[in-house]
């Protein structure tokens, strides 16, 4: 049994090292960081930061460094409010040497044998920003999803079988195991399994656009049929009301696979997202956009009842690992709503919403107008 687990844990390593190949293939560094010890960065990273190895910061002060003086303080206090209350890193700056304008985003884990918390994540140019040798090209997106696509599933499968050997392990030995045993067991059966469901969602987002279907006509209450369907267990496990508000069938333009992820992320939240002790209640309605300021579009709006996005980040609730809550509260990646915004951006759409804590959100899809095929 110890074989099997050294063979699987090389395995994961040889699979990591593949992503790894793939963050760097699609200009994204990668950094970690134990805050008792110094940060580790990629060769990307350095390039972005434009220092040498032998200049990687050893703690937060020397990482204010390499920022420019704006991005000093909004840093500091990110990078305390994911340590303090284990959620998402989200953090603009500006390197100070390159001047690129990036986009940090992470998460804390969990590490036995450490003194110091510990956080990992990834850094990329923003859209739009920086030299064009940074930024992605459609080439490094599509060698972005093959490598992810393969490396995922070498990693799905290696932690599969760690949870399996350590729950044997724990079922097999229970006599020899004390409390602390136990519990790290738990930790590491729970880390395995909150990886699998990341490497999912991953890949699911740098499939978006390699595996997209061509646009073309689709019926919209064709898309939310199919989309009930599969949140049929949410729905009644939650005894979610539901309601699509309108007759007709508008055709727009898309194709149908997105489509339905696109309303399957929106609905799903607005189904997830409840205030404590209140089934949900939702409704989808449709507005034509020659009628609304947006003509040639069909807007499809996503209300709910529940509990609300606090001002503070509404500007970054679109952005990929954006976690708005612990773990403990909800489910969650963090990256259904950057899916939803990279979906609608390719189909020449927008997505917008308003918001209330406690109040509840109304999400609105602008979608393009089309044409029944000629036979």
């Amino acid at each position: 049994m110890d074989d099997a687990l050294l063979q699987q844990l090389r395995r994961s390593q040889d699979a990591e090292l593949g992503l790894r190949n793939a963050l760097d293939a699609a200009s994204i560094g990668y950094w970690s960081w134990v805050t008792s010890e110094s940060m580790q960065w990629d060769g990307h990273m350095l390039r972005l930061f434009g220092i040498q190895r032998d200049e990687v910061p050893a703690n937060m002060d020397d990482f204010l460094l390499l920022l420019d003086h704006d991005s000093q303080e909004a840093a500091v206090e990110a990078f305390d409010a994911a340590l303090r209350e284990n959620d998402t890193l989200n953090l603009p700056v500006v390197a100070e040497k390159t001047g690129l304008e990036l986009q940090m985003q992470g998460r804390p884990y969990w590490l036995p044998g450490t003194e110091g918390q510990a956080l990992s994540g990834l850094c990329m140019a923003r859209s739009g920003a920086g030299a064009s040798e940074d930024a992605p090209s459609h080439d490094s997106t599509m060698e972005l999803a093959n490598f992810a696509s393969v490396a995922s599933h070498d990693l799905r499968e290696p932690l599969r079988m760690i949870s399996s050997y350590l729950r044997l392990l724990e079922e097999r030995s229970p006599d020899s195991l004390d409390e602390r045993a136990q519990r790290y067991i738990n930790y590491a059966c729970d880390g395995a399994d909150r990886m699998r469901r990341l490497i999912e969602d991953l890949l699911s987002y740098a499939r978006l656009d390699s595996e997209s279907e061509p646009a073309g006509p689709v019926a919209l209450t064709e898309v939310l049929s199919e989309t009930m369907n599969i949140l049929s267990n949410s729905i009644r496990e939650s005894k979610a009301d539901v309601t699509v508000t309108f007759e007709q069938s508008p055709l727009v333009l898309g194709d149908r696979t997105s489509l339905v992820r696109l309303f399957q992320n929106l609905i799903g939240n607005a189904i997830k997202f409840h205030a404590k002790g209140k089934s949900p209640k939702v409704q989808i309605g449709l507005k034509d956009g020659d009628e609304a300021a947006a003509p040639g579009f069909w807007i499809i709006s996503v209300k709910d009842h529940g509990i609300g996005i606090d001002p503070e980040h509404h500007d970054l609730l679109f952005s990929i690992f954006q976690r708005l809550h612990t773990r403990d509260e909800y489910e969650g990646s963090g990256i259904g709503l950057a899916s939803c915004r990279k979906i609608v951006d390719r189909l020449g759409g927008r997505i917008d919403f308003d918001s209330k804590k406690g109040k509840g959100s109304t999400f609105r899809v602008y979608l393009k107008k089309a044409k029944a095929r000629n036979c």
